[in-house]
């Protein structure tokens, strides 16, 4: 589709960064990597999420480290969106959907709490770039990724 005021912002933000504009998808290529995050604006609960992110990318999104946090809050806050799933769960906070594992954490202040025993899915912030651990039949938009890992 045409490139949007939105992804020529995000462009002129990030000069090592391509950003393109489909429809109700924000996918963001890291320069010529193999490898690109997609906001997904169709608000579901976290399982569905997983299932449509498996089925038309590769898995809901990871953030390991601070760029991939970086990439994700800026996709976010060039969006209309403030909140949206990514693919971080309670097992005990080790996992992502894809299986991978990371150290990094970026918890808003007094999370992960479970309040009432059953937030299980984080979510990510795009007012502040932290998460917060919710229940996961919550519906939101989400984070896919495709490409290699």
């Amino acid at each position: 589709g045409p490139y949007s005021k939105v992804s020529l912002m995000v462009f002129l933000k990030v000069l090592t960064i391509h950003y393109t504009c489909f429809d109700s998808h924000f996918p963001l290529f890291k320069d010529s990597a193999a490898m690109s995050y997609n906001l997904v604006m169709k608000k579901m609960r976290w399982s569905n999420a997983q299932a449509y992110c498996r089925r038309h990318h590769k898995d809901l999104a990871h953030v390991r480290n601070q760029e991939e946090k970086d990439i994700i809050f800026n996709i976010i806050q060039n969006s209309t969106e403030t909140i949206a799933w990514t693919g971080f769960y309670r097992d005990p906070w080790a996992f992502w959907s894809d299986s991978s594992t990371s150290n990094f954490t970026n918890w808003s202040n007094g999370q992960p709490d479970n309040f009432e025993l059953n937030q299980f899915c984080a979510r990510f912030s795009g007012l502040s770039g932290v998460w917060d651990d919710v229940v996961c039949g919550t519906k939101h938009p989400f984070f896919c990724y495709s490409g290699e890992v």
